[in-house]
């Protein structure tokens, strides 16, 4: 996981209790959020009439390689366990599915019903949940999440007096590569939304695509946002006017926070969500999720705590790993 310089040692740490972490009531934390990232859930077996354009080379990629590192099955227990840290609000950062397959839809949302069902949910669509420009055209990330999907991009939600959350879509379907775009009428929209933040503001950025990435991250340029200079100088204003900017992201599948030393981005935090069902040498059964408890001062410090699954003994592990 990239960390900044000055991170302390990860350590354990136990169940916060809101609202009674400190004798100063101003530092106390108010609202618990998890991150969830790429789950990417997939069907093998898809009606050929279903194979047209680009998701033919998607299931051929699924059928050959991606199969091997995303494993379905880890996600029921990854729901159970966020459903035992009590969040306040889940922060769905796209790519749910595979090809954008409604039945995908409908099965991943299936498992995450016992975390949705009763948490305030914000989801923002990934380039895998418009893989087609069919799948675009008809809406389908729309009408197959309802409720849980926002009407219109940006979102804008008070969350807190003093924090909100802005969720953009930067998801378009594309021929051959995975960039994203956000359009300039919902980026000039944002900047209107965030015109009225001050210093004792705290906001979190949702959106499936970074604008930039740590030092040594390898980002092909094919799975790059488009015009992200743009996003840049949006949220560059914003960390330079208010207390707190936190940007949730996934996209690529490796977790990671970061606070960027740019100038005019000092107060920002990127957290990369990563993939709950990507298994590798380093999360042999998932990336797991993040945890973040917010103070109720945005100029507060918050709590930030990766859940890390493992297996022992034939059973399920989790080690709660507080990183600032």
């Amino acid at each position: 996981m990239v960390e900044s310089a000055t991170d302390p040692p990860a350590s354990p740490r136990p169940r916060l209790t809101r609202k009674a972490e400190s004798a100063d009531s101003s530092k106390a934390f108010v609202k618990r959020i998890v991150v969830l990232g790429d789950t990417h859930y997939y069907h093998l077996a898809v009606a050929p009439w279903r194979l047209a354009g680009k998701r033919f080379f998607g299931q051929a990629n699924l059928y050959f390689n991606r199969r091997r590192h995303f494993d379905r099955s880890l996600l029921a227990e990854v729901v159970a366990h966020a459903v035992s840290v009590e969040p306040d609000l889940l922060v769905l950062t796209g790519d749910l599915t595979t090809t954008a397959l409604a039945g995908e839809f409908d099965d991943v949302l299936e498992i995450l019903a016992p975390l949705t069902s009763d948490t305030e949910t914000i989801v923002v669509p990934g380039n895998h949940d418009r893989y087609t420009f069919m799948s675009s055209l008809t809406s389908t990330f729309e009408r197959r999440l309802g409720s849980l999907s926002t009407s219109c991009f940006p979102h804008w939600r008070a969350i807190t007096d003093r924090w909100s959350v802005l969720a953009l879509d930067s998801a378009v379907p594309r021929f051959v590569t995975s960039r994203g775009l956000i359009d300039q009428p919902q980026l000039e929209m944002a900047k209107g939304l965030v015109r009225s933040l001050d210093d004792r503001s705290g906001l979190i950025i949702v959106c499936h695509y970074p604008f930039i990435v740590p030092p040594g991250i390898h980002w092909r340029s094919s799975h790059r946002l488009a015009k992200a200079t743009d996003l840049e100088e949006m949220v560059r204003q914003v960390a330079d006017s208010t207390a707190q900017c936190l940007y949730l992201h996934g996209h690529i599948h490796q977790p990671w926070w970061w606070q960027p030393s740019h100038d005019g981005l000092r107060n920002l935090t990127m957290i990369n969500a990563g993939s709950p069902s990507r298994k590798d040498h380093q999360y042999p059964v998932g990336q797991g999720f993040w945890q973040i408890d917010l103070p109720e001062q945005p100029s507060d410090p918050f709590a930030l705590i990766h859940h890390v699954p493992a297996m022992s003994n034939g059973g399920w592990t989790w080690t709660a790993n507080q990183v600032c």
